[in-house]
């Protein structure tokens, strides 16, 4: 079955490191896909491609670009002539719902990864165009639940895919080890480590984050914070924490490829974000047996169960109390925290039962 995978960019993001995943549990199967990106040629499309899977991109960028892409989007999918166009992210969805139609496309299925589509305008644009798809994946139950209820969605068009993970890929270091690659980042043996990974704009709220942690280092002087990824309040953020007076506890770490080492020597994870889908890097957090303090946005939920694997906040002024009450916990309480988030990431989210369920979705959908 050929599958026509339409993705705004194929950068570094959860949306596009799932269908990375999801992509390289299908090898061997029926289906034959293809990736197109709105965005230039990045690096999860290099990922893609080193999986056999063909990567189109349209590189569209401002003025005519989107013309142009638009007229290659349809050429592309006159040519290829899938069964099934699967489009990921707010601004595929809504281009390969018309284009789609007008290439002949038999069955066309948005992806929607978060809760939040950036405005009236955009609710609208998804609420009115929804009847040209045949089915709407949501990556998390009670995401999906809030768009039904908002009149967003349809109930009978929804189907909830959650995100996958490999969990082999994340674990937590014990010993002299975890203390080496302490060292290298200035860290001591006896410090608690938090670590948020995303990128730095306002949906992640960062300097709401450091504003709660100026408060965890004000209580407990041992707590470090790890912060790891990039973007336009970067350097905002960096020079809150240097007034602050926190920037020796705070440390900008870039862009990383070692993500997993880092969670891996971490003590717990800190998530500010005001909105969110099923987030990848709490999913990592758990696999890594970290505990997490989240703010209680999309499907978080899901994800934490609060006092079990960690603590949940609804009010982002209470983000750091809640980190305080972590550090106060017994180290074997701690430990049990870690240990549950893992089974039940484990338990629920393989990626390769995930990425079953979407070829067997493809399957039924494309028949």
């Amino acid at each position: 079955m050929r599958v026509a995978i339409f993705i705004t960019s194929v950068s570094v993001g959860g949306a596009e490191m799932q269908v990375y995943r999801i992509l390289s549990n299908l090898k061997g199967t029926n289906i034959k896909p293809i990736v197109i990106s709105m965005r230039p040629f990045d690096e999860v499309g290099a990922l893609i491609e080193s999986l056999g899977v063909k990567v189109y991109s349209l590189d569209m960028k401002t003025g005519l670009s989107y013309f142009t892409g638009t007229v290659r989007l349809y050429r592309i999918l006159k040519d290829f002539q899938p069964e099934v166009l699967s489009t990921f992210l707010y601004h595929a969805n809504i281009l390969g719902r018309f284009v789609g139609h007008m290439a002949g496309v038999p069955r066309i299925i948005s992806s929607i990864r978060n809760i939040h589509f950036g405005g009236k305008m955009r609710e609208w644009m998804v609420k009115n165009t929804d009847g040209l798809v045949d089915c709407s994946v949501v990556n998390s139950r009670l995401a999906a639940e809030r768009m039904v209820e908002d009149g967003l969605l349809k109930e009978e068009k929804v189907r909830v895919i959650v995100n996958g993970i490999d969990p082999s890929c994340f674990f937590k270091r014990e010993g002299s080890e975890r203390m080496v690659l302490r060292a290298k980042l200035g860290l001591q043996a006896d410090d608690f480590i938090w670590i948020a990974v995303g990128r730095f704009d306002p949906q992640k709220n960062h300097l709401g984050l450091l504003g709660n942690f100026y408060r965890v280092v004000k209580e407990r002087p041992e707590a470090q914070l790890l912060l790891a990824g990039d973007g336009p309040l970067r350097a905002e953020c960096e020079a809150y924490a240097n007034v602050a007076g926190i920037g020796s506890h705070v440390h900008f770490l870039g862009i990383r490829d070692d993500v997993a080492d880092l969670l891996s020597i971490s003590d717990a994870y800190v998530l500010s974000s005001l909105w969110e889908g099923l987030p990848n890097v709490v999913m990592e957090a758990s696999c890594a047996e970290l505990p997490t303090v989240a703010m209680e946005v999309g499907g978080v939920a899901e994800l934490v169960e609060d006092k079990t694997t960690g603590l949940l906040v609804r009010e982002p002024d209470k983000l750091g109390d809640r980190m305080i009450e972590l550090m106060a916990l017994e180290p074997a309480k701690l430990r049990r925290m870690g240990l549950s988030a893992r089974s039940h990431l484990v338990e629920n989210y393989s990626i390769q039962t995930i990425a079953k369920r979407w070829e067997d979705f493809y399957c039924e959908i494309g028949e």
